[in-house]
């Protein structure tokens, strides 16, 4: 399964429904999971930020979930479960 239809994306989507604006990662840690929201940080903008004396970092680019997001989870699923 290389290639995800927009057909295979609309089912996705209707089968699994929420936030539609905020892309969710599935997270795991000492036993426990969940999902939190995906975002980017520019760790050069970062590293300066902290060298500088900052706490708390106020820019982070939160990732919309878009069909390019829904497709590479799509992919993930597949790849998990040995269906590629």
């Amino acid at each position: 399964m290389g290639k995800i239809t927009f057909d295979q994306i609309q089912l996705f989507m209707s089968l699994f429904k929420g936030r539609n604006d905020i892309y969710a990662k599935r997270w795991e840690k000492d036993g426990k999971n969940g999902y939190s929201p995906e975002y980017e940080v520019n760790w050069t903008e970062y590293n300066n930020f902290k060298a500088k004396g900052g706490t708390r970092l106020s820019v982070i680019i939160i990732i919309t979930y878009t069909r390019v997001c829904i497709s590479n989870q799509i992919l993930e699923i597949c790849r998990n479960y040995g269906l590629s």
